[in-house]
């Protein structure tokens, strides 16, 4: 398996319920949520190596490390960083993502560490 991204974020990606608000019947990101994008898909961008998305079926794994000790569920926390990789051009479409490898440990403070990988087909 080729490793296509392998990457530390400062912070935890917003969680769905934070991602989106709903306003006379539509559905629009919020601001905190497109901040965080903007910034994620940036620095996605400047570490990904090749120039043309994958087209690979892929692994995906994630480990939350968080200093707060509140119960929150790990999988709603993955929708908006699999949008990052679509929109920084690093995949097509997270249907690609055949394996969803998720963690979340104590830390000193929050960050999201992120390893991408093409399958071996």
């Amino acid at each position: 398996m080729r490793i296509i991204l392998n990457m530390e974020l400062n912070g935890l990606p917003p969680t769905i319920n934070r991602m989106y608000r709903g306003l006379h019947g539509h559905r629009y990101k919020t601001k905190d949520c497109l901040k965080y994008q903007a910034q994620t898909i940036e620095k996605m961008r400047s570490e990904y190596e090749n120039l043309a998305p994958s087209k690979k079926n892929l692994y995906l794994r994630i480990m939350f490390i968080t200093n707060n000790r509140r119960r929150w569920d790990i999988d709603n926390r993955v929708k908006a960083l699999q949008d990052c990789l679509i929109h920084a051009g690093i995949i097509q479409d997270d249907s690609q993502i055949q394996i969803l490898h998720l963690e979340k440990k104590l830390g000193s403070h929050d960050v999201t560490q992120l390893t991408l990988r093409e399958l071996d087909e």
